[in-house]
This record gives C-alpha cells, sequence and structure tokens, in this order.
C-alpha cells in the first residue's frame, strides 16, 4: 500500500469531538494536512461513537510525519495515536478507493480548503473570529429585523466559540507528541 494515497480511519471518536479539532491535531502535531473528514456513527457496547475517514492534502516534512507513517506502514497494524493528554485515537490506513463510502447516507463531512491552515489553527486568529462573530451576533439581534440573519448570527457565534474554546482548553497538545513518543502499536485491539 502506498502511504500517500491511504485514507486515515480514526475509531472510537466520542460524540464532542469537531471535524476542526481532528484536522488542528493533525497538523499541530506536525503530522498532516486535512483536506476532508467523514464522520459515520456506529454502536459498540449500546454506545454511540464516530468513525472519521480522512482524507489528506500532504504529509508534514516532520520527524512525527515518519514516525507516524512507519507505525501505520505495518500490514493489519493498528496505531494508537495520543491526542490529549491520556486521551488516545486507534488509527489504521486504507488504500484510496473511487468506491470508498464517502456519500453514504448519515455521514456527515467537512471540507478543509488549504486557507484553513492559514487562519484558523492559531489562538490568535480564534480570537478574532470570535470577536468579529460576536458582533456580528449583537448586530443582527438589536439592530436586524430578519430572523434568518439572527439565526445564522447565532450558528457562526457558537461555531467560532467552540472552536476557541477547542484551541484554549487544548493549546498544551503539541508539546505532547515531541519525539514521537505519543505512537505505540497494538495489533491486539479487536475489529469492530
Amino acid at each position: 500500500m502506498s502511504i500517500t494515497t491511504a485514507i486515515l480511519i480514526i475509531d472510537g471518536i466520542e460524540q464532542d469531538i469537531s471535524f476542526e479539532y481532528i484536522a488542528t491535531v493533525l497538523i499541530n502535531h506536525d503530522i498532516a494536512m486535512v483536506k476532508h473528514i467523514n464522520f459515520m456513527p456506529y454502536f459498540s457496547k449500546k454506545l454511540i461513537y464516530i468513525r472519521a475517514y480522512v482524507e489528506l492534502w500532504d504529509w508534514c516534512e516532520s520527524e512525527n510525519a515518519k514516525d507516524f507513517i512507519d507505525s501505520l506502514s505495518g500490514s493489519n497494524i493498528k496505531t494508537q495515536f495520543q491526542h490529549h493528554e491520556n486521551e488516545y485515537w486507534t488509527i489504521k490506513s486504507t488504500e484510496y478507493d473511487s468506491e470508498f463510502p464517502f456519500n453514504i447516507d448519515g455521514c456527515i463531512s467537512e471540507y478543509f480548503p488549504l486557507k484553513f491552515y492559514d487562519s484558523c489553527l492559531d489562538i490568535e486568529c480564534a480570537e478574532v473570529r470570535l470577536q468579529k462573530a460576536h458582533r456580528d451576533l449583537v448586530f443582527a439581534s438589536e439592530f436586524g429585523d430578519d430572523y434568518d440573519i439572527q439565526v445564522e448570527a447565532e450558528m457562526a457565534y457558537h461555531s467560532a466559540l467552540k472552536i476557541f474554546k477547542e484551541l484554549r482548553c487544548k493549546i498544551g497538545f503539541k508539546a505532547i507528541g515531541i519525539g514521537g513518543q505519543f505512537i505505540t502499536h497494538s495489533d491486539h485491539i479487536k475489529k469492530y
């Protein structure tokens, strides 16, 4: 399998994890730039989890990316990836195929243009985005008479707030993965 044409499959994602968080984790660990993510819900032991199919723009040119690619290159080996303190994701890769399940019912997706990596990954940009969304919300609520505009402003504000909170709370996770220590092999995990 060519790792350059791989799709990353992340199992066991909690429901409160966002698309932006996954993209932010992978770029802040100097692993990869995410192009597209699909979330597919599934049940495990009466709980709902999410499986993410992650398509990449490109791998980062770093030691962390090299270690990560090496860990995925083993046959039938799943990799445990530490994304925050003692929280892990199980990741494996599969070959990209035009028949890959990107348009299945119940699947939600997010596309990340390359400009995402210029504006949404640092805390200062997230703070500016939140301030602008707050101003727009206040203006739409106090001076606007169009309900649709008010709803859009409120949704934009909540989205900006969520991104800001995730970046603010997870600001220290970049230091966790220095030297490839956040990667472990686990071929003993059961398949779902």
